[in-house]
């Protein structure tokens, strides 16, 4: 009988054994997984990535593939011709904005160039006409954007003229990036016009229903901060006809006039918005272009002069 009891108790006691080590065993290896798990809990704080909070308004990026762009085209009757000089005699206007050389070529071929700073001058304010505009409203008047009555000479003012074209011609141009926008200074051809020009030799030729055109392009800068803007003259003439060009392995077609394309003349501007980018001619009787591009003929030379303003 104690041999049996023996057996009994140490049958029990070895049963009772693995149990205790089965539960050691895992009672050892869920320690080795805690202290394994805890290792990714205690980064260094340097390792941790801070989230920031959402923001409700998030800020609102600039475009660079559209520029808005406020146009003026005005007109400069003869006796306001001094106006336009002082102008360009303003301690604001700067006509350092392209080279030298390139500055020299448009000279001769009567074409000027000006940049004015975001504050308005006087003389600006006058060419535009927005001192009458600000008069009328302290005044409470309607403002009219003509000369004024007892300095005009209505004889050499036709009724079509008066009745279509204003003397300022006020309106917003939205440029798409790799766009060009053809503008015309005047939209009556000349009848017949002599230039002399051949890649900047001296040749004389007849251009009959000569217009000029200004191609201008648009584009904000890498940084944002400004706009470069690119002006190219152009003078179209003759009829419109219709031209055929290949164009890979197929024919496309184009209605249009004659153009002459001044590449030489290509003027590259970087304004800041706000500012004042004016152009026009010499002179009432410029040479070269000057003359097809900004003077008409009514009775007295009439300068025109074109005006522009970015923004972003």
């Amino acid at each position: 009988m104690p041999c049996k009891g023996a057996r009994s108790l140490f049958r029990k006691w070895k049963t009772q054994g693995r149990e205790f080590r089965s539960a050691g065993i895992l009672i050892l290896c869920g320690g080795v997984l805690c202290v394994l798990s805890s290792c990714s809990l205690f980064i260094p704080p340097t390792q941790i990535e801070k989230k920031q909070p959402a923001k409700i308004l998030q800020p609102v990026g600039v475009d660079k593939d559209v520029v808005a762009v406020e146009f003026y085209r005005v007109r400069i009757r003869h006796e306001q011709r001094q106006l336009l000089e002082d102008f360009w005699n303003d301690d604001g206007t700067s006509e350092q904005v392209i080279p030298v050389e390139l500055r020299r070529r448009l000279a001769d071929e009567g074409i000027r160039i000006g940049v004015q700073g975001r504050s308005l001058s006087p003389t600006l304010a006058r060419l535009l006409e927005l001192d009458k505009v600000q008069l009328a409203e302290s005044t409470g008047k309607i403002a009219e954007r003509t000369t004024d009555v007892k300095q005009t000479n209505f004889a050499e003012i036709s009724s079509e003229e008066m009745l279509l074209e204003p003397l300022v011609n006020h309106q917003w141009l939205t440029l798409t990036a790799g766009k060009r926008w053809a503008i015309n200074t005047y939209d009556d051809p000349l009848p017949q016009t002599v230039l002399f020009w051949d890649q900047g030799g001296l040749c004389g030729k007849t251009y009959p229903k000569a217009q000029g055109t200004i191609d201008l392009s648009a584009v904000v800068s890498p940084d944002g901060t400004g706009i470069r803007f690119d002006l190219l003259p152009i003078l179209e003439y003759g009829d419109p006809k219709q031209t055929s060009r290949l164009s890979n392995g197929a024919y496309i077609y184009d209605f249009g006039r004659d153009k002459l394309i001044y590449d030489p003349l290509k003027m590259s501007i970087k304004l800041l918005p706000g500012q004042w980018l004016v152009v026009g001619p010499t002179g009432p009787n410029p040479p070269g272009l000057g003359k097809p591009f900004f003077i008409r003929d009514k009775g007295q030379p009439e300068q025109r002069i074109l005006i522009f303003r970015p923004n972003l």
